[in-house]
């Protein structure tokens, strides 16, 4: 509550995770004298100048912070010890930036001449720095400070792509039963936000954006469908329950999405097509997490057998409740 009024209860890109992590953070130290060591709550933190948070030693020499705050504050800023201004780490790598360093009469002008970009002076705080920060990408936008609530509202809760279904869609898929570890995994899918490895590429970079078994563009349909081995034990896993006998891949991803292709059950199988959907899911699912927790990569097989395993638990309890039904 203390570091609401430094906001001024605005919102701005990453806002929740400064935020959430400023609530975790211990009191500020500084170091007064050798036996006084007063704390400083967050909320002074947050207006003390940019400058001796980033290690710059002024009279009064905070304690190093905690190194998940720096590298936030890092990731975006760098400091420049000789002109003493804290710029945008884009501005640095841009042309505009590089030519800073020979043309020092530009320091002092608050903007890189021909950009909007500000360039903030070494007195400034955090509170002003994260005040001029966009809310949108658009030029001129609004900024945290200066956003209406329309505007933070529009940004916290933007409206959803038309590709994203219809209420009735919505509404059909939060109403069936299926296995709740799946429905946030198939929600995920639906809304296409999921980090597979073109999407962390684009996001930052230092990953490759390849599948790490078959070296192609691994997109979210590749991920969860296209890859060889997971494609082929969603195949073996839809023969067993449906009537389709040759699945392609744009089958497959299909039952993920609000337009399937027209399928049916076996009708000596008792299990709907979503619960059928969302085993295939948690295998995939799977998968993907033991590859990232062991670096060991699932046969075939054992993708199979896990999709297997789940439609086996959904068809006991399927059993039981036609049973408590009688």
């Amino acid at each position: 509550t203390a570091i609401a009024p430094v906001f001024k209860a605005n919102h701005i890109r990453y806002l929740k995770w400064i935020l959430s992590v400023a609530r975790r953070l211990p009191p500020y130290v500084v170091e007064l004298s050798p036996h006084t060591e007063p704390d400083i709550p967050t909320s002074v933190v947050l207006a003390m100048p940019i400058g001796s948070m980033l290690a710059r030693p002024p009279l009064i020499r905070p304690r190093p912070l905690p190194a998940v705050w720096r590298r936030r504050v890092e990731e975006f800023f760098e400091w420049d010890p000789d002109t003493e201004l804290l710029i945008h780490k884009n501005d640095c790598r841009s042309p505009f930036g590089r030519s800073l360093q020979d043309h020092p009469e530009h320091h002092n002008s608050g903007l890189v001449i021909g950009q909007q970009q500000p360039v903030f002076q070494n007195r400034t705080s955090l509170a002003e720095v994260i005040a001029r920060i966009p809310l949108t990408d658009a030029l001129g936008g609004p900024t945290i400070a200066s956003a209406s609530i329309k505007e933070v509202r529009a940004y916290l809760s933007p409206p959803p792509a038309a590709t994203t279904g219809t209420s009735t869609q919505w509404r059909q898929f939060w109403t069936q039963n299926i296995p709740h570890k799946a429905r946030s995994l198939w929600w995920r899918l639906l809304l296409r936000k999921l980090p597979v490895a073109k999407y962390r590429h684009e996001v930052w970079g230092h990953d490759s954006p390849l599948c790490h078994e078959c070296g192609l563009e691994e997109t979210i349909e590749h991920a969860y469908v296209g890859c060889l081995t997971k494609g082929f034990a969603w195949r073996d896993f839809l023969a067993l329950y449906t009537d389709v006998r040759v699945w392609r891949d744009a089958d497959i991803f299909s039952l993920v999405t609000f337009d399937p292709i027209d399928f049916n059950i076996l009708p000596s199988i008792n299990i709907t097509k979503a619960q059928v959907v969302a085993c295939g899911l948690l295998g995939i699912k799977a998968s993907i997490d033991t590859y990232y927790l062991t670096e060991r990569s699932l046969r075939t097989d054992a993708i199979f057998n896990i999709m297997a395993s789940h439609a086996a638990i959904v068809l006991k309890e399927n059993a039981t409740a036609k049973k408590a039904t009688k």
